[in-house]
């Protein structure tokens, strides 16, 4: 995948902590360190909001707890949102 440069201002704590993580050979580079990081926090927030449209929906309050327990890998948020959501407008 390509990827592009940017510029991004951390305070010092956090860039101590981001450089252990590289110097722990947890990841090669800073780069790739918050990469990651940016990458697990995005799909935390996706599947967060994941579990707040399927609030949305009462019927569905099982599939809520299955999801929101469920490892994020399973399916994209969008995905599982997008079914979510055709069930509701089929049970309207």
């Amino acid at each position: 995948m390509a990827k592009t440069k940017v510029a991004v201002t951390l305070d010092s704590q956090t860039l101590r902590r981001v450089d252990r993580l590289a110097r722990d050979a947890r990841y090669p580079s800073r780069s790739q360190a918050i990469e990651a990081a940016v990458a697990a926090h995005l799909e935390r927030l996706e599947h967060r909001r994941l579990a707040d449209e399927c609030a949305k929906h009462a019927p569905f309050a099982v599939a809520r707890q299955v999801l929101a327990e469920a490892p994020p890998h399973v399916l994209t948020a969008d995905e599982a949102a997008d079914i979510i959501v055709a069930a509701a407008r089929r049970r309207a």
